[in-house]
């Protein structure tokens, strides 16, 4: 009997233990079976939520996940409203959560749209930054020419060259002027004027390039953090509007059986595996 007990309520004057269909409160039984015990019960889920309870809520599912059981759960409310109205989840609560589910559908239309601008940022900014490499690779090439011969030009070299992509920008500037000042010892084949002319073309384009990959990275974890409140927010009214419905069948007052109150994508908060390009239809 031990492995079938769950712990649900443990304060200093109050021990609630559950034991399949029914709860034991300081030893005393409650049978599940019975309304009394049924509201007990219920009782343990019904609590305020912070911004952050229903973020943390959301981080447990898949998007797409919520997006099914959405629109599941409307169909079952659309039909039994009346009923459910008087479980609290009426008319006016049903356009709440269309609202709602609505704003989610335009939020993940906005992530998934900002992933297909992200991968062809990626393209422009490899290209760039592989234009920027070449450059460097010319001007090193340039001026170790000329550090074989001059110490100070081979230490002002190697402390100019990039370690990697983030250094060019830096390393670019540091190139430029070190050619700027050593262009009197290059003839004309060396073409010094034209990698002088492109030092600041190719600064602006690392430059934005940088920003732009910044501002990206915060544009997605503020849609993630967004769409994680909207998850959870949905979970929730869809988990409470299930119990309503199960108690209406329960009650006779919704004919069905318990399961069509269940959720059927997400259990237990885990994530399962979905399908891509799944099809989110608003009504």
């Amino acid at each position: 009997m031990a492995g079938c007990c769950e712990n649900i309520c443990v304060t200093e004057r109050t021990v609630v233990v559950r034991c399949r269909h029914e709860l034991f409160i300081n030893g005393k039984m409650v049978s599940l079976l019975t309304s009394f015990g049924r509201k007990l019960l219920v009782m343990k889920f019904k609590k305020v939520l912070s911004t952050s309870d229903f973020i943390n809520i959301g981080r447990r599912f898949a998007c797409e996940d919520i997006a099914r059981e959405v629109q599941d759960i409307l169909a079952r409310w659309q039909k039994d409203v009346a009923v459910l109205g008087e479980y609290g989840y009426g008319e006016e609560s049903l356009n709440k959560f269309r609202a709602l589910r609505n704003e989610h559908v335009a939020l993940m239309d906005r992530r998934s749209q900002g992933v297909s601008e992200k991968k062809l940022s990626i393209v422009a900014k490899n290209e760039i930054i592989e234009e920027a490499w070449v450059w460097v690779d010319k001007c090193s090439a340039l001026l170790g020419s000329l550090a074989r011969m001059d110490e100070v030009v081979g230490t002002h070299l190697r402390e100019a060259l990039p370690d990697g992509d983030t250094d060019l920008e830096s390393s670019v500037a540091a190139l430029g002027e070190l050619l700027k000042n050593n262009a009197g010892n290059f003839g004309p084949t060396a073409k010094v004027e034209e990698r002088l002319s492109e030092v600041g073309v190719i600064k602006e384009k690392l430059s934005e390039i940088y920003t732009e990959t910044a501002r990206t990275k915060s544009v997605t974890i503020l849609d993630t953090a967004d769409l994680d409140l909207l998850d959870g927010k949905l979970y929730i009214i869809m988990k409470d509007v299930n119990e309503a419905g199960r108690m209406a069948i329960r009650a006779g007052n919704i004919t069905g059986i318990g399961n069509a109150y269940r959720f059927s994508y997400i259990k237990n908060g885990k994530q399962k595996p979905t399908p891509a390009n799944p099809q989110l239809p608003i009504e």
